[in-house]
Parts: C-alpha cells; sequence; structure tokens
C-alpha cells in the first residue's frame, strides 16, 4: 500500500532530485506537478529521469512509472500547444503512460485540439458543483466534457487556499464532474501547521472520507486521489519518499476502510 505519491515544488530542479528519491523506492506511478514548469522540465531532465528509472528498476522503461499530472494555472513562456507537442513527442508509442494534462479552461480547446492522435488526455483545474443555473463566470462539467475533457481536478491546494474551497464544495465538484462522465482526480494534503501539531493523519483521512461522500462504489473507479504535500510548496522544505509513502498508506488505508482493498489498491 501507498505506492503512489505526489512531489509539491516550486523549483523544477527540485522535481528530478525528489523524481530520483522516488524512483529508488521502487513506486507505480509518479506524480510530477506544476504544468507550467514543464518548459523547464523537459527533455533533458525527462530523459535522465528515464535512464534512471531503468537503472534502477531493472530495464523498466519510464513508461512503466510515470504518471504526469499537471496542475497548476501559472503563466509560461510557450504555449500549451507547444508544450503538448514536447510532451507527446517524449512519450510517442508509450501507451502504457497515462499523461493527463489539466490546464485552465481558456486553453482546453487548443490542448485538446494538440493533443489528438496521442496518448495525452486534457484536464481541466476546476469544475461548478451545480449542473445549470445563474452562476456567472462558473463553468459546469457539461460544458467541459462539450470541449473534449476527459479529468478534472478538485479541490487543489491553491483553490482551497485562496479560493475559500471547502471539503464539503470539494465533495459537490467531485460528484458532479462524476455524474456527467469525467474522471476525478482528488487533492488532498495537509499544512505545514497541521504537520508540526501531528495531525497529519486524521486530516487527510478527513478530507479523504469527506470528498468522497456520496460517491457510490463503481464510482470510485473513476476516482483519482492525488495527495500534496502543502507544507512542501514554497516552503523551502522537501517531502521525502518516506514520508509522501506514509500519507499514501493512510489514505489508502481510509479508501479501503469505505469501499474494499481492491478500489484501495
Amino acid at each position: 500500500a501507498g505506492k503512489m505519491h505526489g512531489a509539491g515544488v516550486d523549483e523544477p530542479v527540485m522535481n528530478l532530485e525528489i523524481a530520483k528519491q522516488f524512483v529508488e523506492t521502487g513506486i507505480d506511478m509518479l506524480l510530477v506537478p506544476a504544468p507550467y514548469t514543464v518548459p523547464y522540465f523537459m527533455e533533458q531532465d525527462l530523459k535522465e529521469i528515464a535512464d534512471y528509472v531503468r537503472s534502477h528498476n531493472k530495464g523498466k522503461s519510464i513508461e512503466d512509472k510515470v504518471l504526469l499530472l499537471t496542475a497548476n494555472g501559472t503563466s509560461q513562456d510557450s504555449s500549451d500547444s507547444d508544450t503538448i507537442k514536447k510532451i507527446a513527442d517524449l512519450t510517442s508509442g508509450k501507451n502504457d503512460c497515462d499523461i493527463v494534462l489539466c490546464v485552465p479552461f481558456v486553453d482546453i480547446q487548443a490542448a485538446v485540439s494538440a493533443a489528438k492522435g496521442t496518448n495525452i488526455k486534457i484536464g481541466a483545474q476546476n469544475v461548478h458543483f451545480e449542473e445549470k443555473g445563474a452562476y456567472t463566470g462558473e463553468i459546469s462539467a457539461k460544458m467541459l466534457t462539450e470541449c473534449g475533457v476527459e479529468y478534472v481536478n478538485v479541490g487543489h491546494s491553491e483553490r482551497r487556499q485562496y479560493f475559500g474551497e471547502t471539503d464539503e464544495t470539494v465533495n459537490l465538484r467531485a460528484k458532479a464532474a462524476l455524474n456527467a462522465g469525467l474522471k476525478v482526480i482528488i487533492c488532498v494534503g495537509e499544512m505545514l501547521k497541521d504537520r508540526e501539531q501531528g495531525i497529519t493523519a486524521e486530516l487527510v483521512s478527513l478530507q479523504t472520507k469527506i470528498a468522497l461522500l456520496g460517491i457510490t462504489a463503481e464510482q470510485i473507479k473513476n476516482v483519482i486521489i492525488a495527495y500534496e504535500p502543502v507544507w512542501a510548496i514554497g516552503t523551502g522544505k522537501t517531502a521525502t519518499a518516506e514520508q509522501a509513502d506514509e500519507v499514501c498508506g493512510i489514505i489508502r488505508n481510509t479508501v479501503a476502510a469505505l469501499y474494499g482493498s481492491e478500489a484501495a489498491e
């Protein structure tokens, strides 16, 4: 249990070192955050990680190990189309590698178009919890599916921190997305003060339980839970593989208690 990790970092140079650290633990999947650090974290870093994976995992190739999840929304120098084309070139023919790019709403159409014919799936960074109504500026799940989106990210730490996202609204968004046929990436994770107070297990378990309230055993098959060590984002601190593994184990145990061990795995 717990062989799925999320590394929350701001500095591209740290991504590579953390990736190496996680690879050494024999992980199944590596979540590499920050869609817009991709221009900095491209060919050379990915090739180096690929070589590292092969040398530490008995010749297994990078496509056996990596899930790229990109979920931030800051500005960038290169366009989404250019970034997608670069990633598509790197992963061409590697159909065992799941790649999901969660892009800002205004970039979805261009991203979906650029990803056609590749193994890259496009996701959105947020979704409204109502199917329809007078909610100026909000984007419904139906709007996303009509744009060609397959995934949506809910509960990202920045949404929680800056836009009043709560565990309850995360749950509402997740259910709305699942009911519309989307696959949902639910983000959970603790702040630095939570970790220092020793309440990581309780907090992350509670976030997971509330996020999944009312979601059926069939729907859980279309849910990905991504652990964000929020305390390691922009603080100069780094989440180790052991720390991430511990929290992912807590998440798996919580899911197992709700849906059984098969769903947790």
